[in-house]
């Protein structure tokens, strides 16, 4: 949670200092969001591991791993961009 305020609240600076960019701030909270989904995914890899489900979690990755090579494979065949993809 921590993570995520600090990249919110530093996203304006970070997009004009850092980046040299101010549009790039939507993406930085973004990034920052995907942080915070992350926090519930891992606290669910754990339960998972504590309650021996091995499988299942194998069987999660695989899906999550395959989603997103679909999605990359869709952009890069449509030419799609950084941007384009929404």
């Amino acid at each position: 949670m921590f993570a995520y305020l600090l990249l919110v609240l530093s996203s304006q600076l970070a997009s004009v200092y850092i980046i040299k960019d101010p549009l790039t701030r939507s993406w930085i909270n973004f990034y920052a969001l995907a942080l915070l989904v992350n926090l519930m995914t891992e606290t669910s890899t754990a339960v998972l591991q504590v309650g021996g489900h091995y499988r299942s979690q194998a069987l999660l990755n695989l899906c999550q791993s395959v989603l997103t090579g679909g999605w990359i494979l869709i952009v890069f065949l449509t030419h799609g961009g950084f941007t384009r993809c929404w």
